[in-house]
């Protein structure tokens, strides 16, 4: 490498490498003296803020903006990227409940960041307007918003509830909010066979603040399994001195139940309503009544009509 570089051709290849890195050098010396439009994300941060106080309006959490200068003024947050723009509370607060930061301020606080000889050319948001309250808030109830269905061999097996039944609400002011109760954002499932749990949001309101600002939903679903018995079929509407016999006198039910309720007798009846004969026929119809809450499902007799004899 040293005897090629010691040659002709290598000298000049690396006189033409130097002069490539001063060319470069003098390029970016160049650049950084020019001025230039750079766009800039600066995370905000609300600091000193009091224990006592509940910030009820939506602080934004960074600001867009596009400043004007020289390169050797942006050069350092193109390297380490620009800090984060601290808003002091106890300073911009007490303006009627409002933190308060006018199109002046927010120049003013970028400029710090920047240096002064930087031209602010646009901000977004342009101005901050927050509300707070230090008042101890309303307590309401909180309603799940809710459409969940099961798998086929799965049911609900009890209430879905949330990680807690009501939640705290702010306003600026602390005038009572006119609304009585909470709702959670909705929660849409489909083809459920197990016992679920998903963190919800509660539904925004404007000019309201409500923590927590989700909670954990649990919703009970339970493995359904194959069961049957026999019931005895009974009669409805009967009138008076009237006697009807079947053949056969039980039938046979089969059924899916949760399986918590899998060791005990289900509560169902066989019932053949007497205004539903059709004496013409021969055949009478079963109905199996089941509890209502009581979680069966796909239930199915053995035989739908039966064969019948009335005697008065």
């Amino acid at each position: 490498m040293g005897r090629a570089l010691r040659t002709r051709r290598g000298q000049n290849v690396g006189l033409y490498l130097v002069c490539l890195v001063v060319a470069f050098l003098f390029w970016v010396m160049m650049s950084l003296d020019e001025t230039t439009e750079r766009d800039y994300n600066i995370s905000v941060q609300l600091t000193n803020v009091p224990d006592s106080v509940v910030i009820v309006g939506n602080m934004p959490t960074e600001l867009s903006v596009v400043v004007k200068g020289k390169g050797t003024q942006f050069l350092r947050y193109d390297i380490t990227g620009v800090p984060v723009m601290e808003i002091d509370f106890r300073q911009y607060s007490g303006i009627g409940d409002y933190v308060v930061l006018s199109r002046t301020k927010i120049d003013s606080r970028v400029r710090d960041l920047f240096g002064q000889g930087v031209s602010i050319v646009a901000v977004n948001p342009d101005s901050i307007r927050v509300g707070y309250t230090s008042g101890r808030g309303y307590k309401l109830p909180l309603k799940i918003d809710w459409n969940v269905t099961t798998s086929t061999h799965s049911v609900i097996s009890g209430p879905v509830t949330a990680s807690q039944d009501s939640v705290m609400v702010y306003t600026v002011g602390n005038i009572r909010p006119d609304i009585e109760v909470v709702e959670t954002k909705h929660i849409q499932l489909a083809d459920v066979s197990d016992t679920t749990v998903v963190n919800v949001g509660i539904k925004q309101m404007p000019g309201v603040r409500v923590v927590p600002g989700s909670v954990d939903v649990t919703i009970p679903v339970e493995l359904l399994v194959s069961k049957k018995c026999s019931l005895p079929v009974r009669f409805v509407n009967l009138p008076e001195n009237t006697r009807v016999i079947t053949y056969p006198s039980v039938v046979e039910v089969s059924y899916l139940v949760p399986m918590r309720l899998s060791n005990s007798e289900i509560s169902a009846k066989a019932v053949v309503d007497y205004n539903e004969i059709n004496q013409s026929s021969r055949l009478a119809p079963v109905e199996i009544q089941t509890e209502a809450g009581g979680g069966y499902r796909l239930v199915s007799v053995s035989q739908d009509s039966l064969e019948y004899v009335i005697e008065r």
